[in-house]
């Protein structure tokens, strides 16, 4: 596999998180070459592994090359293990994971620990608007490791997520693919993509409608999306590109209820609360919801607390302009705008109160109902410049860029109702009484009092300017490079500003000679910073609370032998996240005040992670990887000693994957192909861990996935079977979302 390093192109908004050269989750059996943007080389892809990055340093550079640890999936892993929701597949990068609560919309992640919000093509986007987390028109997913101070500016010290979507193309493709699968699941999707009148003109067209039950009670997902794009080149050095993409999504949810195991089956009243029972049998630091109790729940494991009236529905629209102009050998110039809203509406049964299971068998936990919307806009414009020249025995490759956005929350309001109480006066039994009509209810109540109980308008404005610089310098042929970089970044939170210079800096060390079998070999470190404003201010005061502060450490060795068949990277890391501002909840409640905050709370990860891919032969591929992160908690968080030593939530101490695909190219099987991925973690705590109240337990799990396929002329056939081992227990990284038996799906994909 060769890669010509051109070093003046973007690619993908030229920032964001990275192009993976090693396959994290898969293998695949064909070799095929993408254009990843009209203004790049070609980079060679073999199965799911990409061996050249732009958006790592924000110029196109060899993985070999990076001084960072990068990850990635490719469409071509989502489509074979049958991710149609990117949650599916988190997990099976090293460091990365799920950590969603929301069950079947999944678009809340966390890298190395630490809570991530995703960016598209580069761009930063409005809470969990990423996508509404269906991997549909996905391209890939990048994942940069560490603070990336100099590309990403206001993100947390783990790393960095990248949703990359499918652009133009002026060569064709067009097909129609339909799914139906377990659970009454049903989709169907039309993409077209190519040339438009002439040479010049480029396009995309894709659609996409699914419609599924979930295997828990009243629960399932409608999802509506379109993608459209155009793309034009009138000479060969400029392009400009217009990107759209819409996405409507239905999602009723579920839960489940927890408690402590002391409190249930204890003969204690109605009515008595949980947290003042745990405090007075077990002591004030004892955490109050320390278990979920699926197995009490009327009807078994499938049923839904929360009715058949809870829906979440949510939009988001993604716009994206971009113009790519290469003005020499010597220097090019990008500009990229993109603009972004989210609206969502939920509608579900919420409950509060104490009891699970009291001694007469029955429950006590209260129940209300809550409706609302919350709506947001923003945009955000990234003018950049590459510059490539020698000097002497040095190379250099520069990267200048400005970033301006302006974010908004438009609406916040609420609906609460009042707790659930049966004709007879007695609280409403989800035991006994099955589940509330909530969709009467939140009408009846909006229609007796149309006011909300919470409402807000325009509650929250961020605006960023940020001036960036990067550095790539490369001698004696390559075997030494460096990386130096810095930005400037500017936040004004409703108001209140905050301002930060973060540092970048890396080094690649190729020690063995060029002509020796192990010349591909790299060893690499890095140190970077990031800082998050807290948009907060102390109360009675004009003192802006600071911004946390990131900072992030890595050593490593990459691989790169025998043409690329063995790619490998190995790391050890620490990642800090400093000057945490914590809530001080206490002295509110014990004087009424508003809430004040406590200054120096301290978080920390550290591990390793190491991952290998072989590529013997177009047919075979085989992938491994395994995160080892001992360290994932909070060092000091001043005002509740509780927190100190907490692992941080959906953090394993221990992750692993297998993956594997294998093709048959001769014979009376030639076109098809079989594989398998297989996910294993240690036991963690559940996404509740954020407050030290709620030590919920995940266990640990196994879960392997298989697909085979036949392909013949136009029309390819996938098998789908999920959870092959049947595995029971919770959803990977949410322990309040039991987990789908076995489940069979069938996709047809029909070539135009």
């Amino acid at each position: 596999m060769k890669y010509k390093d051109r070093g003046l192109v973007f690619g993908f908004k030229g920032m964001g998180a990275a192009v993976c050269a090693l396959s994290v989750a898969g293998v695949a059996s064909a070799q095929s070459v993408e254009q990843s943007s009209q203004l790049l080389e070609e980079i060679v892809v073999q199965g799911y592994r990409i061996d050249a990055s732009t958006s790592a340093t924000g110029i196109v550079t060899s993985i070999l090359d990076t001084p960072i640890s990068i990850t990635a999936l490719t469409a071509d892993f989502l489509d074979d293990t049958g991710s149609k929701q990117i949650m599916d597949a988190i997990s099976s990068m090293t460091g990365v994971m799920g950590q969603s609560n929301s069950g079947e919309v999944g678009t809340n992640f966390g890298v190395r620990g630490f809570a991530v919000t995703p960016q598209v093509d580069g761009f930063d986007t409005l809470s969990t608007a990423a996508g509404l987390g269906s991997s549909v028109g996905v391209e890939r997913i990048e994942v940069v490791k560490g603070p990336s101070a100099v590309f990403n500016g206001n993100v947390p010290p783990g790393g960095t997520i990248n949703i990359i979507y499918k652009k133009p193309s002026f060569t064709r493709k067009n097909y129609i693919e339909v799914g139906y699968g377990s659970w009454d699941y049903k989709s169907a999707e039309v993409f077209s993509t190519g040339s438009l009148f002439s040479d010049k003109l480029a396009y995309l067209i894709n659609g996409y409608l699914k419609d599924t039950d979930g295997w828990v009670k009243w629960t399932g997902q409608k999802e509506q999306t379109v993608i459209l794009g155009l793309t034009y080149k009138p000479i060969d050095d400029l392009t400009l590109s217009l990107n759209y993409r819409k996405a409507e999504v239905d999602t009723r949810a579920s839960t489940l209820p927890v408690s402590h195991e002391g409190f249930m089956g204890s003969g204690t009243p109605w009515f008595v609360p949980l947290d003042a029972w745990v405090g007075a049998n077990y002591g004030p630091t004892e955490p109050i919801q320390t278990v979920t109790v699926e197995n009490y729940l009327p009807g078994g494991k499938r049923y839904n607390v929360l009715g058949p009236q809870n829906l979440n529905q949510a939009e988001v629209e993604m716009a994206s302009f971009d113009v790519n102009y290469r003005i020499n050998d010597h220097i090019e110039i990008r500009d990229g705008f993109f603009y972004n809203t989210y609206l969502w509406q939920p509608l579900a049964l919420i409950q509060s109160g104490a009891k699970v299971l009291g001694a007469d068998g029955r429950s006590s936990i209260l129940s209300m109902f809550l409706g609302g919307r919350t709506g947001e806009t923003g945009w955000q414009n990234k003018l950049e410049a590459a510059l490539d020249f020698d000097t002497g025995p040095i190379s250099h490759q520069v990267l200048v860029g400005y970033s301006d956005s302006y974010s908004e929350a438009d609406i916040l309001e609420a609906y609460i109702g009042a707790p659930a109480i049966k004709p007879n006066g007695e609280p409403w039994d989800y035991r006994t009484d099955g589940p509330r009509r909530l969709r009467d209810e939140y009408n009846a109540r909006l229609a007796a009092n149309p006011t909300p109980d919470i409402l807000s308008t325009d509650y929250a404005h961020t605006r960023t300017h940020a001036y960036y610089v990067a550095e790539q310098a490369s001698m004696f042929d390559g075997r030494l490079r460096a990386l130096v970089g810095g930005r400037y970044t500017e936040t004004t939170v409703s108001g209140l500003r905050v301002t930060d210079t973060t540092p970048q800096a890396g080094l690649v060390i190729k020690p063995f000679p060029g002509d020796s079998s192990f010349a591909d070999t790299s060893i690499f470190m890095n140190y970077s910073e990031s800082f998050t404003p807290s948009g907060l201010l102390q109360p009675g005061t004009d003192q802006v609370v600071p911004p946390a502060q990131g900072t992030g450490k890595e050593i490593g060795v990459k691989t790169a032998w025998f043409g690329g068949e063995v790619a490998s990277t190995v790391s050890v890391f620490r990642d800090d996240l400093g000057n945490i501002a914590t809530p001080d909840y206490s002295t509110q409640g014990q004087t009424g005040s508003i809430v004040s905050y406590h200054l120096g709370g301290k978080g920390r990860t550290e591990g390793a992670e190491a991952e290998l891919v072989w590529t013997p032969s177009r047919s075979l591929q085989l992938s491994a990887n395994y995160t080892y992160m001992p360290t994932a908690k909070y060092l000091a968080y001043p005002g509740v000693p509780q927190m100190v030593g907490l692992r941080f939530g959906s953090t394993p101490k221990e992750q692993w994957n297998l993956s594997g695909r294998y093709a048959f190219d001769q014979g009376l099987l030639s076109g098809a192909y079989v594989g398998a991925w297989v996910h294993g973690q240690s036991g963690t705590q559940g996404v509740m861990a954020g407050d030290w109240q709620y030590a919920v337990r995940i266990p640990s799990l196994v879960q392997a996935d298989l697909f085979a396929g036949y392909a013949f002329n136009k029309l390819e056939a996938r098998v789908n079977v999920k959870n092959v081992g049947n595995r029971g227990g919770y959803v990977m990284n949410n322990v309040f979302q039991p987990n789908s038996p076995r489940s069979v799906y069938l996709t047809l994909n029909y070539s135009l």
